[in-house]
């Protein structure tokens, strides 16, 4: 029988863990470090599903998760054959010469892992398997140290191709359970398009599949993004790249509610790849993508903290 999920606490945080092998199983995100909830002093929440209502489509994120995107790789085979996807395990190709997709049901055989509780922090493991010459080790430790939570993620090249991905954060965050609309504050300093840049927005259909072009219920003041209108029934999403990304000394975005003390930031110790920004009306994600690129026989290691604050917590020290 597989232990579905686990609670690692401390004097500020209880962090709740969906174990590899919990179902329902995701083909999208990596089952190691997959956080479902962050409490704060007993009483601020963090984090939500990818979804709340059952008649729409999801691929089965909850709260902090990650996924390792390769998309592409699985272009140059044919219906059949077999691609992995690192995080998940390895895929039977639906059609001849089309990338993933994570809306389609795959055929996968999942990679092994293991974890192991040292006090404070998890150690997540994926095994290694070849498949297209690829295969990676990839260890994952979660430690808590008073209100942060960090994720430190070393991946080493264990194939014979070169790896040439990215691991990104979905970050399903609502807090207290507020729903994404007026109230709501997103510090973004090192987003140089926030205003400028290209803003999808729509309305969604029954299935929570964007549709039509809507209205925006967004506007920005500074380095911020507010609401000023509810999501209801609208999505948006905005990828900056390259140019786009200010240089800074810090990398690190903020989500806060005016009707709440509690607030979350995530600071991450790399220069970013890229970044998107969503939301439907539940979830306000923030994903701030890590390029991997390794030769056989590399190895690199990235982390990123979250901090969780109220009016009871001390500021991270620089």
């Amino acid at each position: 029988m597989v232990e579905n999920k686990i609670v690692l606490k401390n004097n500020n945080l209880e962090v709740v863990f969906r174990l590899p092998g919990c179902d329902p199983i995701s083909q999208r995100f990596d089952s190691c470090g997959m956080i479902e909830q962050v409490t704060l002093n007993g009483r601020h929440t963090f984090c939500v599903p990818e979804q709340l209502d059952e008649k729409r489509v999801t691929t089965y994120g909850f709260g902090l998760c990650s996924e390792f995107i390769w998309n592409e790789l699985a272009c140059g085979i044919k219906k059949g054959e077999e691609f992995p996807k690192l995080g998940v395990g390895i895929f039977k190709q639906i059609e001849d010469g089309c990338r993933f997709d994570k809306w389609k049901k795959y055929e996968v055989s999942l990679f092994d892992k293991s974890y192991e509780i040292r006090g404070n922090k998890i150690i997540f493991k994926e095994i290694p398997r070849e498949c297209m010459g690829i295969a990676a080790e990839i260890q994952k430790v979660v430690s808590l140290y008073n209100n942060t939570v960090t994720v430190s993620t070393t991946i080493e090249n264990k194939g014979t191709e070169t790896l040439n991905l990215a691991e990104f954060q979905h970050n399903f965050t609502a807090i207290d359970g507020l729903p994404a609309g007026p109230g709501y504050r997103l510090n973004l300093p090192f987003d140089g398009e926030l205003e400028c840049g290209e803003w999808d927005i729509k309305t969604l259909d029954d299935r929570g599949v964007p549709d039509q072009p809507a209205d925006s219920m967004l506007y920005v003041e500074g380095n911020s993004l507010f609401w000023k209108s509810s999501m209801g029934g609208k999505t948006y999403h905005k990828i900056t790249r390259g140019k786009g990304i200010r240089t800074l000394s810090e990398y690190s975005w903020k989500l806060s509610h005016e009707a709440t003390p509690a607030s979350v930031r995530e600071i991450c110790h790399f220069l970013p790849d890229r970044f998107s920004l969503w939301a439907v009306e539940h979830v306000i994600s923030t994903e701030v993508f890590c390029k991997i690129k390794l030769e056989p026989g590399e190895r690199m290691n990235f982390a990123r903290t979250w901090l969780f604050e109220d009016e009871t917590t001390d500021h991270m020290e620089d």
